[in-house]
């Protein structure tokens, strides 16, 4: 229960965010940059700024994180959180990161310092990977199984998630009710068909989850349904391997040897530059030679690759190279088209100025660029880039 000191407290916290927003244009709980990394076992912070307690904070040059910070000597397979102060102060504690009401963002129980991200150690006590920062929130789709609610155990429950960086990377989700979610299988973004994600429920069922930006807007936190918003795809099992139908509307591309299962009807296969389409859908191991069709009607089929995965949020520092395998009756012809075949447009959710604004990056990639970079301004502005095949 909420006391009459608790809600002073927060109406407090919500005026410094409306003068914050007033004088910088940006959201409360605003960070860019502060990018955890790991080189040679020691961890860095890069340069960025973020909101704390309505006033913005900048971190002018990277920093390193050695043993004044207090983690040396690493305990093994330890979690260790990092938090910046209002001060500009950097400390890294063993006190996990909380959700304070009123705030749009986790900060240090303690200092009330804010959270940065999180470092973990191995069995040896060596640093393994850097867990991301950005708190998401999770609501369940509705592909289960005939006869069963996923909102009971899911759509009130929600959850945050991290991503984790680094040899052994993972998705983590971290419940915030009393129904415990738990990752079964985590497939890397690496391309725009790999998007897989499977979450145990209830310890019974699994499914497809929708994962959506949680935004603090001037009017308050709410559901940002733009391109912000991110699907992940997963498929629903029982407990003994058996798939239930689900309702898949993305064709995923598969490369190489012929795919054993599971895919979905109007997946695609390529082997030797040529593509075929799946006629019928197939779960684990079930693949049939005969599922495929030579995918050879009068048309253009292109799949668009990143070298940095697909999806990535607003405030990330990270930048990615698109480029695309093009199909024309069945055959590839990537490397017989000229690069005057290929046009990149791109539509921002969030407007850039000159030079940096949609028109002019499009007028200059109207063609001759079979590839493009994605940069980090990009991300933030929610960018949406789309390739057309000129004949």
């Amino acid at each position: 229960m909420r006391t009459v000191s608790d809600v002073e407290r927060i109406k407090a916290l919500e005026a410094q965010k409306r003068q914050e927003s007033a004088v910088t244009g940006l959201p409360p709980g605003y960070i860019f940059g502060l990018e955890l990394s790991i080189r040679n076992n020691t961890p860095y912070l890069s340069s960025g700024v973020a909101s704390i307690r309505g006033s913005l904070v900048t971190v002018t040059k990277e920093l390193v994180l050695s043993s004044d910070f207090w983690i040396v000597p690493r305990k093994p397979s330890a979690s260790y959180f990092v938090y910046l102060s209002i001060a500009g102060k950097i400390t890294v504690e063993r006190v996990a990161p909380v959700l304070e009401p009123g705030q749009y963002y986790d900060r240090n129980p303690v200092t009330g310092s804010r959270y940065i991200g999180g470092l973990q150690t191995n069995d040896a006590g060596l640093l393994m990977r850097v867990v991301a920062r950005d708190p998401i929130y999770i609501g369940a789709s509705t592909t289960f199984e005939d006869g069963y609610n996923p909102a009971q155990k899911l759509n009130a429950t929600a959850g945050r998630y991290a991503t984790a960086e680094g040899e052994r990377s993972k998705l983590e989700i971290f419940p915030d009710g009393e129904h415990a979610l738990r990752v079964r299988r985590w497939d890397a973004l690496t391309s725009s068909y790999k998007d897989v994600l499977k979450v145990l429920v209830d310890g019974q069922h699994e499914g497809d989850i929708i994962i959506g930006r949680y935004d603090a807007g001037f009017a308050g936190a709410q559901w940002d349904e733009s391109e912000s918003s991110l699907k992940v795809r997963g498929k629903i099992f029982e407990e003994n391997g058996t798939a239930y139908p689900t309702s898949e509307t993305i064709s995923h591309f598969f490369y190489g040897e012929r795919p054993q299962g599971p895919y979905a009807v109007d997946d695609f296969w390529v082997s030797d530059g040529s593509i075929f389409r799946a006629t019928v859908a197939r779960g684990l191991g079930e693949g049939l030679e005969t599922d495929w069709l030579w995918y050879i009607k009068p048309n253009i089929v292109s799949d668009i690759q990143s070298t940095n995965g697909d999806k990535f949020r607003p405030g990330q520092s990270v930048s990615t190279v698109l480029s695309a395998r093009v199909f024309r009756n069945g055959q590839e012809v990537t490397d017989t088209l000229p690069d005057s075949a290929f046009r990149w447009t791109r539509k921002s959710v969030i407007p850039q100025n000159p030079p940096f604004d949609d028109g002019t990056w499009n007028y200059n990639h109207t063609s001759g660029y079979r590839m493009v970079e994605i940069t980090t301004d990009s991300i933030y502005a929610r960018a949406t880039y789309t390739l057309e095949i000129l004949e």
